[in-house]
């Protein structure tokens, strides 16, 4: 059996400078919002697995919340990076967190 989640997808980001990742901020309804991260995912189909959101890692997971508490993810986790050593990440992550919380508006 396949479950699937349906939602509008806001923004869809593919980052080659922050560790070729692939963000994704959709609507599920009026109160909650998807939000999708992973160095897996290519094309226009995005499969979404329960794993994603029981085990979520590093470069491969999903979360649904609301505005706050997906705007708390993304300057926490991808936000992370906006302080790292290197000058192409930290510009990469300052320009995905931008459009990611951007879209939550």
């Amino acid at each position: 059996m396949t479950n699937t989640i349906a939602f509008e997808t806001i923004t869809d980001i593919l980052s080659e400078e922050l560790y070729q990742t692939r963000y994704i901020i959709g609507k599920v309804d009026n109160k909650h919002y998807i939000y999708i991260w992973s160095v897996r995912l290519s094309g226009e189909f995005v499969e979404i697995s329960q794993e994603m959101f029981t085990s979520p890692t590093h470069d491969h997971g999903a979360m649904i919340g609301t505005v706050e508490e997906i705007r708390w993810e993304v300057e926490n986790c991808v936000g992370f990076h906006r302080e790292s050593e290197d000058e192409v990440t930290r510009e990469a992550a300052e320009e995905v967190v931008e459009e990611l919380l951007e879209s939550l508006k």
